[in-house]
């Protein structure tokens, strides 16, 4: 018998429990087969993983390669653009400056009135040619994202008074009759970009006088409040040419017109409902065509939204202020006597700007490029003659004007130094007075822009606190 609290001893034959074990056995080894076989899956899984997260990252790389090759590409054909944009813009502008400069001294003094007629032609299209300039700088800059809205307090009666005002002209010619009117309480004064508003009425009410042979425009002006803001709305409303139903989602199109014998009837690129569409959009506001009927004429409407600045409101339309820049030079303090120096490359140009400045009696030394300047300014200074302003055209050859300009400053030179430049673009302003320029005036020069320029220039020099 065995013992108490022991198992059971099996003497030549097997253990009852041998067979429990070796099931155990097998299943152990089982179990580890398929861990040493689900291991190897495992590792022959995160090696392709690694493989294919190995290929993924190269190809991420070189994409992000290919995409930075693509966005230095990008940027190089931007700023060769913008070169270009830029040297266009200095080229159409400089014979551009003559042409107008010349044709409008020309209507002052000419007495013939088959002549004056000739003149008032290339006047007329000299200025068309500079519009059409602008509108495809205009449209560069916007593409490019280099336009930058203000927000400035503006009278509403000023604005459309100057709008009014510069188309006037061009309704008279044809025979039409150009009346504006506001509707309901409109805000004596808002906070918006001028500028940018008074282009997209030029631009509309002046498409609408080009497309209307006969008859009249109007423009209507209504105002409403909403949210803080205001919602100024502005239709005009001609009896011209009109639109078919089947063209009108082309007139917003970039260089398209609803006709091409529309085109070659009344001339154009049809960029400027584009343009005035985007900046309209950059006004928080829109252009769209409200109604148009062909032969009968259109409504197109203008939206843009405007900061309310707290001004009073009233229904009483109130005479628009006297625009300072349609003054006659006539009015300007005199010049006589005053010492400039001419820095302009141009012959054309030089001949130009020394008739509108002599004839106003100042006293004009002449330089032809960068390096001549330096060496007028230094002698007149030796010589006890300096001179009172400095008028620097910027691109010149052997030494352009922003090199001059900033060599006058290094030296300690004070006078003031006026630009005049025929490039346009975003940033020239700041880069003339980064340069050391006091003011700036683009070309085609303004010849009361201009005088008025010398003028504040010589009383700030006077007085400090001017």
């Amino acid at each position: 018998m065995s013992a108490r609290g022991t198992s059971p001893r099996s003497y030549g034959g097997e253990s009852p429990w041998q067979p429990r074990f070796e099931r155990e056995r097998a299943a152990r080894k089982e179990a580890e087969r398929l861990l040493e076989e689900k291991s190897r899956e495992l590792y022959s899984l995160n090696e392709q993983l690694r493989e294919a997260q190995e290929v993924l990252e190269e190809r991420v790389r070189e994409r992000t390669r290919e995409l930075e090759a693509s966005r230095q590409e990008a940027l190089r054909a931007s700023e060769a653009k913008s070169d270009f944009l830029a040297n266009m813009s200095h080229e159409i502008r400089t014979p551009i400056t003559a042409i107008l400069g010349f044709s409008e001294l020309a209507i002052e003094q000419v007495r013939d009135p088959e002549v004056l007629k000739f003149v008032q032609t290339i006047d007329r299209n000299g200025r068309h040619l500079l519009d059409l300039v602008n509108d495809i700088l205009d449209l560069s800059k916007i593409e490019a994202g280099k336009v930058e809205i203000e927000e400035l307090p503006c009278s509403v009666d000023q604005l459309t008074g100057e709008v009014t005002s510069l188309l006037a002209g061009r309704a008279s010619q044809q025979g039409l009759t150009l009346e504006f009117e506001k509707v309901g309480s409109v805000p004596e004064a808002v906070e918006t970009d001028p500028m940018r508003l008074r282009q997209i009425l030029l631009n509309i009410i002046g498409n609408a006088i080009k497309f209307t042979p006969e008859g009249s425009v109007r423009v209507q002006l209504r105002a409403a409040r909403e949210s803080g803001a205001i919602r100024l709305v502005f239709d005009v409303i001609d009896t011209g040419v009109g639109i078919g139903p089947d063209k009108v989602d082309r007139i917003f199109s970039e260089f398209e017109q609803a006709d091409t014998s529309i085109t070659r009837r009344f001339g154009g690129t049809g960029l400027g409902l584009a343009l005035s569409r985007r900046m309209a959009s950059m006004l928080g506001g829109e252009v769209e065509l409200v109604h148009s009927e062909p032969e009968v004429g259109s409504t197109f409407r203008v939206t843009i939204r405007a900061a309310d600045i707290g001004a009073p409101w009233s229904g009483i339309p109130t005479p628009a202020p006297r625009n300072e820049a349609s003054l006659p030079v006539e009015s300007l303090p005199s010049l006589e006597g005053l010492r400039v120096l001419l820095v302009e490359d141009s012959p054309t140009n030089r001949n130009l700007f020394v008739f509108l400045l002599e004839r106003e009696g100042i006293q004009l030394g002449i330089a032809c490029d960068g390096r001549e300047a330096l060496a007028e300014v230094e002698r007149a200074n030796a010589a006890d003659e300096a001179y009172d302003v400095i008028l620097m055209d910027m691109q010149m050859p052997v030494l352009d004007g922003y090199s001059a300009a900033a060599e006058l400053r290094r030296r300690g030179e004070t006078t003031p130094i006026i630009a005049l430049t025929a490039q346009a673009m975003v940033g020239d302003r700041e880069r003339c007075l980064a340069a050391g320029c006091t003011a700036y005036v683009p070309k085609p020069v303004d010849r009361r822009m201009l005088l008025s320029e010398i003028l504040a220039a010589v009383t700030r020099e006077s007085d400090p606190t001017a």
